[in-house]
């Protein structure tokens, strides 16, 4: 018995030290730095990082709002006497932007792209920024704003129509966790594009872009921040890492949602057919219209879903385990339980909830 515990032990230790080490080669090569910059997200355990007075802070992430230190810091570091509320580093950010923009302009390049020769769109970067912006021409323009990982575009064409691809070449070395991102692609679209095809696959970086609408709409975010007016198309994916999706609306025939340990908002969300939203340990809030069936699975996370209509428009079948429900007149939490009701309906909501909690509220 005393050999087969210090076997246990012993290969504990070793496993121990593996995971060790590749915490710290990983962590060196960029993983802390993706840490550091999460301080914002929701669902991640811990994190550290260094608050305006110059004091390291250890602690539990919270959700995407701004907490006081926060808001004074961003004060400090852009020069704003007085910081009351988010909304003022919003508009004083909105600012800087579009003076950014007018500086940028004259050193774009023009691409031989308009609405109707533009048809897919793949956007496929790591530790880099991106900024889609509203021509305000016919064509679309392209700035790559610093080269420290080779940021670069290509057009294809596709028969008739030509697909936009734009990606760069990430090196990983030790101390990268202390180099942010560098580089930022700024692109300018044509009013009236529809794509066939929109794919978005963003590493660590933020990006920020204008409503964009696509046949099929893909967006893959991994530790990167992404606000966008909104998109629209007949089939969208979302999966969201560890990062962060801010989206003002979102139009859909069907919707794919997952989200691990990262954020996602959408103010105004509209989808015609079937949706489904998988949250992991990170967190959904969700706002509009889900005509079609609804199906919904929360792991260790929060969903929050506010609706139109009322709780009868579905028929729903909900399942909980260790977490909390509230969907309109049902509650429930603390013991495994299942319960179906209203059927018959056209649209059917199933609910699945672990150690989460889920919240679906109905406007009448």
């Amino acid at each position: 018995m005393k050999k087969f515990t210090k076997g246990c032990l012993m290969t504990a230790l070793v496993l121990f030290i593996i995971g060790t080490i590749l915490t710290l080669a990983c962590g060196l090569l960029g993983g802390f730095r993706q840490l550091e910059e999460m301080g914002s997200l929701h669902g991640i355990p811990f994190v550290w990082r260094m608050d305006s007075d110059g004091d390291w802070r250890i602690g539990f992430l919270r959700s995407s709002d701004y907490d006081r230190d926060e808001l004074e810091e961003i004060a400090d570091i852009e020069d704003i006497d007085d910081v009351e509320n988010v909304e003022d580093v919003r508009k004083y950010m909105d600012q800087e932007m579009e003076k950014k923009r007018k500086e940028l302009e004259g050193k774009r390049t023009q691409l031989s792209l308009t609405a109707k020769t533009l048809g897919s769109l793949e956007i496929d970067v790591e530790d880099c920024n991106v900024v889609i912006w509203q021509s305000e021409d016919a064509n679309a323009w392209i700035l790559m704003d610093g080269n420290t990982n080779k940021a670069y575009y290509k057009i294809d064409d596709e028969g008739g129509r030509s697909r936009l691809r734009i990606a760069n070449e990430v090196e990983h070395h030790l101390g990268h966790w202390r180099n942010g991102p560098n580089d930022t692609v700024y692109l300018w679209l044509p009013e009236g594009c529809v794509f066939e095809e929109c794919d978005i696959d963003l590493g660590a970086g933020y990006m920020d872009s204008i409503f964009l609408k696509a046949k099929e709409m893909k967006a893959n975010l991994g530790a990167g921040m992404v606000t966008a007016d909104g998109f629209e198309g007949e089939e969208i994916s979302v999966t969201v890492g560890a990062g962060e999706l801010l989206a003002d609306r979102v139009t859909a025939g069907n919707a794919d949602f997952e989200i691990g340990a990262g954020h996602m908002s959408i103010s105004e969300l509209s989808v015609s057919g079937e949706m489904d939203l998988d949250v992991s340990m990170g967190a959904a809030e969700v706002a509009g219209t889900i005509a079609g069936d609804l199906e919904v699975e929360c792991g260790m996370g929060e969903i929050v879903m506010n609706l139109t209509g009322s709780e009868d428009d579905h028929s729903y079948y909900v399942e909980c385990g260790m977490g909390n429900v509230d969907v309109g007149s049902y509650s429930h939490g603390g013991v495994a339980s299942h319960k179906s009701w209203n059927a018959g309906k056209s649209s059917y909501f199933d609910i699945n909830c672990n150690m989460g909690n889920v919240t679906v509220t109905f406007d009448k």
